[in-house]
C-alpha cells in the first residue's frame, strides 16, 4: 500500500485535518519484482535513459557487473556524459536524438574499456512510452560482442 497526506487548512490558515489517500500497488510492486528476477538471467545490460542523457534505471545480471563503469544503484541519476568516454557518451546522446526524432529503434557499436577488460559492444535504443514521466525517455540494450566481433566487419565503431 501506498500511503499519501496532505494537510487541510481551514479559512485562517490553521490545520484543520489531514486528507490521506491509500493505493493498493500490490500489482506494481510484483510486476517489478518479477522483472527484477527475469533480468538476473540476460547477459545484456538494460539502461532506461531520458532526453538529457540521465540514467533512470540499470538493470544488469551477475554476469553482466563487470561491464558497468561503477555500481549499477550509484549511476541511476548521473549523466551519459559523467559516466562514458567523450567519444562514447557523444556517440549514446546521437542515437538518443535520433531515437526521439524518429521514433525507431537506433543500432550502434563502440569499444570501451570496463572492469571486464577492453570491450566492444552493441547499442540498441528504443523509445519508451511512460505517460506519468517529466522527461521523455528511452531503453537501451547493450551487449558484448567481443567474442562475435571477428565474426563480422563493424564500420562505425567508436573506440576509446
Amino acid at each position: 500500500v501506498s500511503l499519501s497526506t496532505a494537510p487541510l487548512h481551514d479559512s485562517s490558515g490553521d490545520i484543520s485535518g489531514i486528507v490521506a489517500v491509500a493505493k493498493d500497488v500490490t500489482g506494481r510492486v510484483e510486476r517489478e519484482r518479477r522483472f527484477e528476477a527475469l533480468s538476473k538471467g540476460f547477459p545484456d545490460l538494460c539502461f532506461v535513459i531520458d532526453e538529457d542523457g540521465q540514467y533512470r534505471e540499470v538493470l544488469s545480471s551477475p554476469v553482466s557487473e563487470n561491464h558497468l563503469l561503477g555500481d549499477r544503484n550509484e549511476l541511476v541519476g548521473k549523466s551519459v556524459t559523467d559516466v562514458l568516454p567523450s567519444d562514447q557518451a557523444q556517440l549514446v546522446m546521437e542515437r538518443i536524438e535520433q531515437t526521439f526524432k524518429t521514433g525507431d529503434r537506433q543500432l550502434f557499436h563502440y569499444r570501451l574499456s570496463v572492469p571486464a577488460g577492453q570491450r566492444l559492444f552493441e547499442g540498441r535504443s528504443y523509445p519508451l512510452s511512460d505517460p506519468t514521466a517529466e522527461k521523455r525517455l528511452v531503453s537501451m540494450v547493450v551487449r558484448d560482442i567481443t567474442d562475435l566481433s571477428g565474426q563480422k566487419n563493424l564500420r562505425g565503431v567508436s573506440e576509446t
